[in-house]
């Protein structure tokens, strides 16, 4: 057998279907029929010479989030009062106040040690080896769940940086404050975000902890101490934790998501969200020990 007639049936008397003449550069006309609003005379529109009729999407939703308020985070996080937000410095204790502040604002409980916002401990704060406070900022939304009381789920980011070139210096700066706008300002502006939509609107079964850990620039230190010191929220009654780290120039490319290996559900917990948001997210089989979250897959 041979097709001798190749075509396609037209709809009849169909209101989604109308017909598009185009024009094409060597004067040949062709016609198509397509769905929806379109060229020619159709049920939708008034009549069009050629090509698509540009139209508004059928919904507008505000957005979510407020992009407003995390550049005002990150404006004062990688601004000068901060000073590049070197352990033991000034400038990060300005930070460190700051996000407890913004915790405050959003509706956090406090989590840290005697009723506040900061844990805190003694440590090492530069290269010489001295012995200076280290801070981590917790926040809490507490669970509601009967049995559920020491379960959680942590959000972190860690908002320390390089100041000006410890534990490492970008060559030719030397000496000069880095600012740390993406690393790591930025995820702890998202993480302030976050809490500030979720506390006016979630009731969760575990509570979520937002920690912005300190000391993640010299070996993740701040997220370690809060695995081993956290007393309320042991570790072993921890379900998951996603750590937000450089995640201000996504620009169109795709979300990097590192650590889906160590539970089989981030993977399709990921994908999901990609088809939900539009964003897609890229997880790469190697694990990285490059942040954060490190700490809490060494801590199972």
């Amino acid at each position: 057998p041979v097709n001798i007639v190749k075509g396609q049936w037209e709809a009849v008397n169909s209101p989604m279907v109308s017909k598009v003449q185009y024009d094409t550069e060597d004067g040949i006309s062709i016609e198509a029929g397509l769905l929806g609003r379109a060229g020619g005379k159709s049920g939708l529109g008034a009549p069009v010479e050629k090509g698509l009729v540009p139209r508004e999407a059928l919904a507008d939703l505000p957005p979510v989030f407020s992009a407003a308020a995390m550049m005002k985070d990150i404006s004062f996080l990688a601004g000068p009062e901060c000073g590049g937000r070197a352990p033991g410095t000034e400038g990060i204790e300005k930070a460190a106040a700051h996000i407890a502040r913004r915790f405050a604002e959003a509706g956090l409980a406090p989590g840290g040690d005697n009723g506040t916002y900061f844990q805190s401990w003694e440590g090492a704060v530069d290269a010489k080896g001295t012995i200076g406070t280290l801070v981590n900022i917790i926040g809490v939304l507490p669970g509601e769940k009967k049995g559920l009381e020491d379960a959680s789920v942590v959000i972190c980011a860690h908002y320390d940086h390089l100041g000006t070139g410890w534990p490492e210096v970008h060559s030719g700066d030397e000496g000069k404050v880095h600012p740390g706008a993406d690393d790591n300002a930025s995820g702890v502006a998202v993480m302030i975000e976050l809490a500030s939509r979720l506390a006016g609107s979630v009731k969760p079964a575990r509570s979520i902890v937002f920690a912005a850990f300190t000391a993640e620039e010299s070996g993740l230190r701040g997220s370690r101490r809060y695995i081993t010191a956290s007393k309320r929220f042991p570790p072993q009654r921890c379900i998951g934790a996603i750590n937000l780290d450089t995640v201000g120039r996504l620009g169109e490319r795709k979300v990097l998501v590192l650590g889906t290996s160590s539970a089989r559900e981030w993977r399709h917990i990921f994908m999901g969200s990609g088809y939900v948001t539009g964003v897609e997210a890229e997880m790469p089989t190697l694990d990285l020990d490059s942040s954060d979250q490190a700490a809490f897959i060494e801590a199972g």
